[in-house]
């Protein structure tokens, strides 16, 4: 006794056509969704595999807890009242390139307020580096930046790296 139903080849070739569309659409939203798949670390490296022998360009890879912050000291120049002169070094300890942050320095009061702050980009403390370098793999930068004092209610300070918004990658 036959049914009035699709033949089994049909059920196959249906279920095929379903599937494929299926790994079409989810490849459509990985290409698209790219960016913001970037952002979540346990992603990050099948969608770099995957879009690797795809046209799919994208940002090099970024990871802020890798960068270290050493040496750094803030002074009063005599010679220039009403500034002070933030020196610091700047290490990448990631084991790939990366794009220079946005380096965030926050002058604090005595309860740990925030007096001051101000971004500094790259072009403002790599001014050499204008094109977007990247830091190395182990590189080193040394930073000399300028910041109006905001007197003697600013005794303690803070540097935050933030993401360069012309650079990506993980955040």
């Amino acid at each position: 006794m036959q049914g009035g139903g699709p033949g089994r080849g049909a059920t196959l070739a249906w279920g095929t056509a379903c599937l494929a569309l299926i790994l079409l659409l989810a490849g459509q939203i990985l290409y698209h969704e790219r960016h913001r798949l970037l952002a979540i670390p346990a992603l990050e490296p099948g969608v770099r595999a995957l879009c690797r022998p795809l046209p799919c360009a994208l940002p090099p890879p970024r990871d802020l807890e890798a960068l270290r912050l050493t040496r750094r000291r803030i002074r009063a120049l005599p010679q220039r009242p009403g500034i002070l002169e933030v020196t610091a070094v700047v290490e990448n300890t990631a084991p790939f390139p990366q794009p220079a942050p946005v380096i965030e320095l926050t002058l604090r009061d005595l309860q740990g307020r925030p007096v001051a702050a101000r971004r500094f980009f790259p072009a403002d403390y790599r001014p050499e580096e204008a094109g977007g370098q990247p830091l190395a793999a182990g590189e080193s930068i040394s930073l000399g930046l300028s910041v109006q004092d905001p007197g003697a209610h600013a005794p303690a300070f803070e540097f935050r790296f933030l993401p360069n918004p012309h650079g990506g990658g993980r955040l």
